[in-house]
């Protein structure tokens, strides 16, 4: 019997594109694209997630094409709250909450041991390990952001 096999380069990680897809009641399997969205979205962008509010949740930054949490380590040190909320545009004040007060996140965790200053534009910014940590996602960082 005869092997086909096919190959070929994609600018998306492999959790982007491995999915299948029903068709006209066809199983189809082949390449997930990211959603325009998540195209279109920046390199250290945040976002809140699973908070009751708009303004509150667990963080999450856009790193390599993925979304992925930060840990909670140090993140009491400086002012990482502050810093995330300025950078989601919030101007009031900034709370900060570890071990994962609004749930765990799932995939990477991009970001430990941060240590914002509070005068940086963007979390990305402050110093941070991002090529190794010690964290698991119940150490995920949340913070609660108000408008004044």
């Amino acid at each position: 019997m005869e092997s086909h096999e096919t190959s070929y380069s994609h600018p998306w990680p492999l959790s982007h594109i491995m999915g299948a897809v029903l068709l006209s009641g066809s199983l189809l399997l082949g390449p997930v694209l990211p959603t325009r969205a998540e195209a279109d979205t920046p390199e250290g962008a945040l976002r809140l997630q699973d908070g009751p509010t708009a303004a509150e949740g667990r963080v999450e930054v856009y790193r390599n094409g993925q979304w992925g949490t930060v840990c909670d380590d140090y993140i009491n040190v400086g002012d990482a709250a502050a810093v995330v909320c300025r950078q989601l545009g919030y101007t009031g004040e900034a709370k900060v909450f570890g071990e994962a007060h609004y749930g765990p996140g799932s995939g990477p965790i991009w970001m430990d041991d941060v240590r914002c200053t509070g005068t940086e534009t963007r979390l990305v910014d402050c110093p941070h390990n991002s090529t190794s940590h010690n964290c698991d996602h119940s150490e995920d960082v949340g913070v609660a952001c108000s408008a004044q």
